[in-house]
């Protein structure tokens, strides 16, 4: 999927979504380690 502004608005919105579903299960400062592990840093 090439990278476009609507494309990472769609990927901002879904990644909150799913982050908020999780939300009790990590810290804020567990966050950063499972986006890595996601390969999802940068």
């Amino acid at each position: 999927m090439p990278r476009t502004p609507s494309n990472l608005i769609a990927l901002r919105e879904r990644l909150g979504e799913i982050l908020s579903e999780q939300k009790s299960h990590y810290t804020g400062t567990q966050i950063p380690g499972v986006l890595a592990s996601l390969g999802l840093t940068w």
